[in-house]
């Protein structure tokens, strides 16, 4: 390998017209500026540097000479490309600053994508790979450089007078990097096994690299004076004003809780790699704690474990914050012992009680006291406060019948490490943004649509969220970046697990508008043919069945496909439904000797032109044969004058039972297999206004859960409610199809019992604000 080759060197600019724009830029961001081409370029020069020797180890890898020979003209088709790709990359990235400058156009605001089976389009399964690709790497860069991005976007954003700044669109951010690069590969010709690799390279040499190089720009940034004090619970704010919007107000003695979110990072800094001596001054997240404190003294009923610290006395020794810190540390690393048995597929048998999740503060004492040789304690009030929140917090969690038994059980797993996290950073509670608390909330997020089947061994999902929490519970001492960590795992997981489901949901949704479409044509159809028949049978005995039989299993076929591919109005739907009325005319009884004559005319391009459409519908030969044969008899017959008109006694017959012919064979199919083995009374309108009205309001991706028809409980997700049939498509976790209903028999599966809405919302949030709510209706009632 060509040494020289293999180490050249990054391009240093763009072009001079490039150079001139960006002096508009203010001083302090062309320093931006040119830190990004500088180190941004050499860790792009990485990427390929390191191309070579990985293709040169996947080919030794290789189990044929074809895969062998891919990778070594991949690794040809790189080096010829590579100045192109790097200028294409610095190009982009000169161009996005450049952009910063100007003035943006009106923003429309996107609203949600609604899934329409008529606007869906496969995926291809190599662009699929591409695009799970993309967004793990990207999902795992948000996570691990949401600090150090989020103080750069706004420290850029204030020096900007036309726009406002956000992460996703600040130029050097990894969702806008990551797009210029896959961007500017898109001329390689490589297999997609290269391709994907390249992008690994990408991930770890240039965005594992961010936090330093945005840590880098901000240190630069602050010592030219650009937002020099800036903290991160501001740039926070800034950034996701919506996770401040409804914070409770405080009084005038807590404005100590407007110190930084930053505090968080130095109480992990000074803990990390030591042993806990003093954990840090709870100043910051005060808001919603201390409104909880607030709630709890003067209800003066939380008493847990603190009941008996209560009435203790002074003559208990108070412990201390560290003590009881290393004291839940202990019993977290020993929770697996005390973990309930597993059935035979691996799952946990037992949910958690309240008892249960009180064990944590019991637990404690009992540490506690025999490491002093049974002398009693107390803790102090602000430790106190913060375990009865967590444990209230896990309390409604076991109560909440939106997971499944067994993932509650994984879930309340996690009591104690939260207890912790309590302990150290008290924004646990006050921001969204907290990565202990948008790891429980992605846990249940995921969780939500796992259903156990009785018999499997544990599935994926199930035991990447087991492999988290043990992950937790084996690593977790002080080190809140763990749980950053572990997010961005999960987060690549959960987007990977997605994007699958999304592709075979895709299917499924298109599939089904296909059927709806098809029941749709297939209604017209019959309904049109049912109306000739009763028209033509007017004024005779009945008709031949010979016809009724040709029209209802032939040439129904025939009508069908064509309005499919063409619809109702078009000039081969009209030819088709000439030749029905012509074929009908063939066989009314003819009493004129012209109308014979006419007919024997006719007859025979009236065959030649039915036979010829049914041989485009795959018509059986046989069938075919046998219909026709019939048909000629028929017609030979009224050719002969042997056919009658009816007498007035029979019309009379006749028009008595026309209402019994107008239901068509498909109306009667629908009526019992609409909905997947309901029962007639399934199929009635439903009365309830207010159930009909959450139906109305559901959108796709609301879950719910679905007691079949073997009383099993299954997780199913709206994937798209089809408007021609008015049928609400529902998915499992994987995206196959587990049921549909339309409007009514939904709203009636919902009164019975059968189909229950779920809350998809944060749990962490919803929790809380359960908590809270619980609280203050306690307080009202004490008042009253």
């Amino acid at each position: 390998m060509n040494q020289k080759d293999e180490k050249m060197t990054p391009l240093r600019a763009a072009t001079a017209s490039n150079s001139v724009s960006l002096a508009a830029l203010p001083i302090a961001l062309q320093g931006v500026e040119r830190k990004s081409k500088t180190h941004l370029l050499e860790l792009l020069a990485g990427v390929f540097n390191n191309v070579d020797d990985t293709l040169f180890e996947l080919a030794g890898r290789a189990d044929n000479s074809t895969d062998q020979n891919m990778y070594f003209e991949s690794m040809r088709e790189v080096r010829i490309r590579r100045r192109g790709i790097e200028l294409s990359f610095s190009q982009a990235l000169v161009g996005g600053l450049k952009a910063l400058m100007g003035k943006p156009g009106p923003v429309e605001k996107k609203q949600p994508e609604k899934v329409s089976g008529e606007s869906l389009s496969l995926v291809d399964h190599q662009e699929l790979e591409q695009i799970v690709a993309f967004d793990s790497m990207v999902a795992k860069a948000d996570v691990t450089c949401r600090e150090q991005l989020s103080l750069l976007t706004v420290r850029m954003g204030s020096l900007l007078p036309h726009r406002e700044l956000n992460s996703t669109e600040n130029p050097v951010s990894p969702q806008v990097l990551a797009k210029i690069f896959v961007s500017s590969c898109e001329a390689l010709e490589i297999d997609i096994r290269s391709r994907l690799m390249l992008f690994k390279l990408f991930d770890k040499q240039v965005l594992s690299a961010l936090p330093k190089f945005y840590a880098a720009c901000n240190k630069e940034l602050a010592s030219d004076g650009v937002l020099a004090h800036l903290q991160l619970a501001d740039a926070y704010r800034s950034l996701y004003p919506e996770d401040y919007a409804n914070l409770p107000k405080r009084g005038a003695t807590s404005s100590a809780a407007e110190e930084s979110v930053s505090a968080q990072q130095t109480a992990t800094d000074s803990m990390h790699g030591q042993a806990v001596t003093e954990l840090p001054d709870d100043k910051v997240g005060e808001d919603i704690f201390r409104t909880v404190q607030q709630l709890m003294t003067q209800l003066s009923c939380f008493q847990s474990a603190g009941s008996e610290r209560v009435s203790l006395g002074p003559r208990a020794k108070v412990v201390s914050r560290a003590q009881v810190f290393d004291t839940f540390s202990q019993l977290q690393l020993d929770e697996p012992t005390r973990l309930p048995p597993t059935d035979e597929s691996g799952y946990l048998t037992e949910t958690p009680t309240q008892q249960d999740l009180k064990q944590a503060s019991e637990l404690l004492m009992k540490q506690l006291s025999a490491a002093s040789g049974g002398q009693r304690h107390r803790i102090g009030q602000l430790d106190e406060d913060a375990i009865n929140l967590v444990e209230m917090l896990f309390s409604y969690i076991l109560d909440d019948d939106n997971l499944a038994p067994v993932m509650k059980a994984l879930i309340a797993r996690l009591q104690i490490p939260m207890i912790k996290v309590a302990m150290i950073d008290k924004a646990l509670f006050n921001s969204t943004q907290h990565p202990a608390r948008m790891l429980l909330n992605a846990l249940a997020k995921s969780a939500i649509g796992w259903d156990k089947v009785v018999g499997k061994r544990r599935d994926t999902l199930y035991k990447k969220i087991e492999s988290v929490i043990d992950r937790v519970i084996k690593e977790f001492k002080d080190d809140l970046s763990l749980f950053t960590d572990i997010l961005a795992d999960f987060a690549a997981f959960t987007e990977a697990d997605e994007r699958r489901a999304r592709l075979v949901e895709q299917r499924t949704i298109t599939a089904e508008q296909g059927r709806a479409t098809a029941e749709r044509a297939r209604r017209q159809v019959d309904a049109l043919l049912v109306d000739k028949i009763v028209a033509a049978q007017q004024g005779r005995d009945e008709l031949p069945p010979v016809v009724v039989r040709f029209l209802g299993e032939a040439w129904s076929d025939v009508l069908f496909l064509i309005c499919l591919r063409e619809g109702c109005e078009g000039e081969q739907w009209q030819r088709a439904m000439t030749l029905v009325d012509n074929l009908l005319w063939s066989v009314t009884p003819m009493e004129r000797e012209s109308d014979r004559q006419r007919l024997l005319k006719v007859m025979p391009s009236l065959l030649k032109s039915l036979r010829s459409g049914l041989e485009q519908t795959g018509h059986s030969d046989f069938d075919t044969n046998r219909l026709f044969d019939q048909l000629e008899e028929l017609h030979q017959a009224n050719i002969r004058g042997e056919l009658h008109v009816a007498s007035e006694q029979q019309q009379q017959k006749m028009a008595e039972s026309t209402e019994e012919i107008k239901p068509t064979s498909l109306d009667e199919a629908l009526a019992g297999g609409g909905g997947e083995g309901l029962g007639d009374d399934m199929l009635d309108t439903c009365s309830d206004e207010e159930t009909l009205a959450l139906v109305d309001k559901m959108v796709a991706g609301s879950w719910v859960e679905v007691c079949n028809e073997q009383e099993q409980l299954l997780r199913a997700r709206l994937a798209a409610i089809i408007k021609s049939t008015d049928r609400y498509i529902f998915v499992n976790r994987a995206g196959i199809k587990v049921a549909d209903w339309v409007r009514d028999e939904l709203a009636n599966e919902i009164v019975a019992g059968k189909v229950k809405m779920l809350e998809s919302g944060q749990l962490f949030d919803r929790a809380l604000e359960s908590v809270i709510g619980n609280l203050r209706q306690m307080q009202d009632r004490r008042q009253r």
